[in-house]
């Protein structure tokens, strides 16, 4: 008699704790790239971004171009699922962005956008992205030591283009300075 009730009850306690341990990492569980449109731009980006880090990526119908780093985003949204993943058609997200900027990320926290990648390597594997989120996202926990080397030098555009890519922002990126925040007002100011 006695002994069955409190097996249940023991049970029935242990399943609840399971669960609300399972509802708590839920919340504050993505694991998959969220795509958004424009005026969804605030909620879900500089919202949001003061709950977790939040990595907006540009999308475009020029695959070969963008096809790389969204591949990338993909993997890394279900490694990383305490990071938010959205993506944006870049021409929805920014007027008349050139397509010579894409691949594009954007990384906000706390309300603003922290960083900008902007013209990376159109072959980048998942581990180089993985490699530059983590430069500047403290909580995306990568097992990388190092800055992975291009896979295929020869396909690589930034090996062609002569340089290696031995900082985060090797090529092109060193020449184009980070936005500071306060030039970033009009991305802030979405509705």
């Amino acid at each position: 008699g006695d002994d069955d009730d409190d097996d249940d009850s023991q049970f029935l306690e242990r399943y609840r704790a399971m669960r609300i341990a399972e509802l708590k990492k839920k919340s504050n569980s993505f694991g998959q790239v969220i795509p958004i449109s424009r005026p969804d731009w605030n909620k879900e980006v500089n919202s949001d971004s003061h709950q977790s880090w939040v990595v907006v990526t540009l999308t475009s119908s020029n695959t070969r171009r963008t096809g790389a780093v969204e591949y990338a985003i993909q993997e890394l949204s279900s490694k990383f699922p305490s990071i938010k993943f959205v993506s944006i058609p870049s021409q929805q997200a920014i007027e008349n962005w050139p397509d010579t900027n894409l691949p594009s990320i954007f990384v906000y926290h706390k309300g603003t956008c922290q960083q900008q990648l902007i013209q990376m390597d159109t072959n980048l594997s998942v581990d180089q992205v993985e490699w530059k989120l983590a430069q500047i996202i403290d909580e995306l926990d990568t097992d990388l030591e190092e800055e992975p080397e291009p896979s295929s030098p020869s396909s690589s555009s930034s090996a062609s283009r002569g340089y290696k890519g031995t900082s985060v922002f090797g090529g092109q990126m060193s020449q184009l300075k980070t936005q500071d925040k306060h030039e970033e007002e009009d991305y802030d100011a979405v509705d």
